[in-house]
């Protein structure tokens, strides 16, 4: 399995070095700084993490 994510990356979040995402399956989205966003998913990778919860 894998933890599939929708990514935004459009004027505001390049201005702001942030990164919108939402997970597959849920509703809500977050916005963190893109190196908080780069340990999310380096986490993920290293972990085999299949399900993440905010």
């Amino acid at each position: 399995m894998k933890v599939s994510y929708t990514i935004v990356i459009g004027d505001k979040e390049v201005t702001d070095k942030t990164v919108t995402y939402r997970i597959h399956g849920q509703k809500d989205t977050r916005t963190v700084p893109l190196d908080e966003f780069v340990k999310i998913i380096t986490t993920d990778i290293d972990t085999k993490a299949c399900y993440r919860k905010y």
